[in-house]
């Protein structure tokens, strides 16, 4: 098991594009922002890599990703392990496991787990009946206030830094397992041109307020992985968060903006904003009589 290194993303990145695993689950980016506040390692061999992840459990993993012959040998060898959990399973990899070691696997779905889809255009026009709030609020927030955006840029890193630091000192409720991105976004802003991160900041009468950005994740979906805001703002999300699906590259026409974490507030937002689908995901434990 080795710590997860700016140096391993092409070697990850070739073998999850490879497979085509189009979830955030597994992209480095998603890996390499959250190992501290979910106890990430990883396993990487030449066609195949394993995420271990504490948050979830002392031996638990993410499903692995890569050839069908090493994921089955990777599985193989943690069968007869105590407390050997899966986790970020995908409904194909479920037919995988169902497929290979018949029932084995006792499997349940994970709701708290699913990630989120939504249409870039939706989400940029907010038109119609279904964007009603969103769009009053947004509209309402323009109409009172001057606002403005501005691309992320180096110059623009300390204010970004600021919202974040901000953020993470006012109280919010953690997620399952107690959960919280407690170093996540941080990383992410610190790292972001390895990461190849797009994000952008917004302005409200001349102060930066909020902050918002993710990267692409495959060839037509962009990762929405971080929205933050100095103080809650109604409309300042939507506003944020149109405004970074603008300047996006054409190709991408799909946004995955990851869990809810179980978190009331996070999903009355993620539900608020329309999903058009979502990635459902499962966990798995070995049965015990079976081992």
């Amino acid at each position: 098991m080795e710590k997860i290194e700016l140096c391993q993303r092409d070697e990850v990145e070739a073998i999850r594009l490879k497979y085509g695993h189009e979830t955030a689950s597994h992209a480095f980016a998603s890996l390499y922002i959250w190992q501290w506040d979910m106890g990430l390692t990883i396993l990487l061999e030449p066609d195949m890599f394993a995420v271990k992840c504490r948050w979830k459990g002392e031996n638990a993993w993410f499903f692995p990703c890569g050839g069908e012959e090493a994921k089955a040998r990777f599985l193989r060898g943690h069968l007869g392990e105590p407390d050997f959990k899966l986790c970020y399973i995908r409904p194909e990899d479920k037919a995988f496991l169902e497929k290979c070691f018949g029932g084995r696997f006792i499997l349940r779905e994970t709701p708290n787990d699913h990630e989120y889809l939504y249409d870039r255009q939706e989400q940029i026009l907010l038109a119609g009946g279904r964007f009603y709030s969103m769009r009053r609020h947004r509209s309402r927030l323009m109409r009172e206030h001057e606002v403005t955006i501005r691309r992320l840029c180096p110059g623009e890193m300390r204010a970004a830094l600021e919202i974040a630091g901000e953020w993470k000192h006012r109280p919010h409720p953690e997620g399952e397992g107690g959960l919280m991105d407690r170093h996540a976004v941080t990383a992410v802003l610190e790292r972001a041109r390895e990461l190849e991160i797009t994000a952008v900041l917004a302005y409200v009468d001349g102060r930066e307020a909020a902050l918002c950005g993710g990267y692409g994740l495959c060839g037509h979906i962009f990762d929405l992985s971080f929205a933050k805001q100095r103080e809650n703002m109604t409309g300042l999300s939507a506003y944020a968060r149109g405004e970074l699906l603008r300047i996006l590259p054409e190709r991408y026409t799909c946004i995955n903006a990851e869990e809810d974490l179980g978190l009331e507030g996070l999903r009355n937002l993620k539900q608020n904003m329309r999903p058009t689908g979502m990635n459902r995901m499962f966990e798995g434990e070995v049965r015990r009589d079976e081992a």
